[in-house]
């Protein structure tokens, strides 16, 4: 089977469409290796207004491989939201302002300058498993596939012995844990236990009440912490903070808030304003499922897609590649274009996702352009070859009416792992037998309806 629409509406499903990259492989990628902190961020349109990246100043602690001449350095993620249009990347790395984590970077292979200083911007290598992000509550480091239980003692030793070197200080910076919580300070209980997370728009199933003692006031480092869906059950944590949109209410004995989109089954902890850990969940909060969001600048916050009908039969029609340019493979003509058929038809009458097939295009072109095309990986797509590590990419296009409650999911592209990939190569299975190691077999994993 193949992976799709699938990851069409936001993949939720930890690590579905990534393979493993070994850390001593991401280090000696990488040009640059530092620890760091998102400060800020902004979105923009590359040259050919068909792409939204977003920008993110990283504030330099330590350095591990490379050299910097300033303490901050430009970082590029695919997507973003500029005025009425949103665009979003499946399995790729997703950043926001406050992340702390060690950064395997290097430039952007299509030298992509930032608009405010024209410098190129960094990639992360690998994407996802090259930012190692720390965990605030336990003091961990995690990304997909690893782990590492404390910073200091188990991350850097591995750093340095793969870099060779030590690391250079170039900001006083010391990883903690959160600080105990008071006595007579806890999370007594919640309601609901099952949520939807994202779906804004149904109030009975998305709003969590949070009930405890001494949850502070809505100030300084408040915040609710919730398990990331994209890392599995463990390791990274979603922030919250006290002001965000999606907190409703905050006294010292209760919490009112929405379940953000990338939230996953686990507990959540409770942080109050003095910066420590006020409780943590008495038992998992369990998600049932996700709807994707994009947090508009507008005032009203985070806000669902609407599925649409896009091709005037009540839903999407999607196109496959019939282009060998560029290092790709017709994807009309590969067996696997059954899987992927295969996979569409199960969604259709399982899911009432209505999905049909088109005629086969020449495009190679990743954009809103009205065509949803499906195709292996390939030079002319006009952004960056896949990461290594990275199976398949799903980019959407999300665009606002006038109306606030009216998003619309425009289209979609997807993109197949290929030889031309950066990074290892791997094999997939395109019949309906599950793969043998080590391959890698295409699958639909869960979906989640927006």
């Amino acid at each position: 089977m193949v992976l799709v629409p699938f990851v069409l509406f936001g993949n939720r499903n930890a690590h579905a469409a990534l393979f493993p990259v070994p850390v001593a492989q991401t280090v000696e990628a990488a040009d640059l290796i530092a620890e760091g902190r998102i400060t800020h961020q902004y979105s923009f349109w590359n040259d050919r207004h068909t792409m939204i990246y977003t920008a993110s100043t990283l504030d330099i602690y330590k350095v591990f491989k490379g050299t910097v001449s300033s303490s901050t350095v430009e970082v590029l993620t695919v997507g973003g939201v500029i005025g009425q249009d949103a665009i979003g990347a499946s399995e790729l790395v997703t950043l926001t302002p406050g992340d702390i984590g060690v950064f395997c970077l290097f430039p952007n292979q299509l030298a992509i300058k930032s608009p405010q200083t024209g410098v190129v911007l960094y990639d992360i290598y690998a994407s996802a498993q090259g930012f190692i992000k720390y965990n605030p509550v336990d003091g961990s480091a995690n990304a997909p596939f690893i782990r590492f239980a404390t910073v200091t003692d188990d991350l850097y030793p591995v750093l340095q012995k793969e870099t060779g070197e030590m690391y250079r200080s170039v900001k006083p910076y010391q990883p903690t844990v959160a600080k105990a919580a008071l006595k007579g300070t806890s999370v007594t209980s919640f309601f609901p236990f099952l949520m939807r997370a994202g779906a804004h728009y149904n109030a009975a199933n998305n709003i969590l009440t949070i009930n405890g003692n001494n949850f502070g006031t809505p100030t300084g480092s408040a915040a609710v912490y919730f398990d990331d869906a994209d890392d599995g059950i463990g390791g990274n944590l979603i922030s919250v903070p006290y002001y965000s949109p999606l907190v409703s209410s905050w006294s010292s004995n209760q919490i009112i808030i929405r379940v953000p989109s990338r939230a996953g089954t686990g507990s959540f902890y409770v942080y109050n304003n003095l910066n420590s850990l006020a409780g943590t969940s008495p038992f998992p909060l369990a998600i049932d499922f996700s709807v994707t969001t994009f947090d508009w600048s507008d005032g009203n916050g985070p806000m669902e897609h609407n599925l649409m009908n896009m091709n005037g039969s009540g839903g999407y029609t999607v196109a496959y590649s019939n282009n060998n340019a560029g290092g790709g493979t017709a994807f009309s003509s590969s067996p696997a274009r059954f899987a992927f058929q295969r996979a569409m038809d199960t969604h259709r009458e399982l899911l009432l996702f209505n999905i049909s097939l088109g005629a086969a295009v020449a495009t190679q072109a990743v954009a809103y352009d009205g065509i949803n095309v499906v195709q292996y990986d390939n030079t002319n797509t006009g952004v960056s070859l896949l990461p290594n590590g990275v199976l398949a990419v799903c980019y959407w296009y999300v665009r606002k009416c006038a109306v606030n409650t009216g998003i619309q999911r425009a289209g979609f592209d997807i993109i197949i792992r290929s030889s031309a990939s950066a990074g290892s190569a791997v094999s997939f299975v395109t019949g309906p037998c599950p793969p043998g190691r080590p391959l890698y077999q295409l699958r639909p994993g869960k979906c989640f309806i927006a």
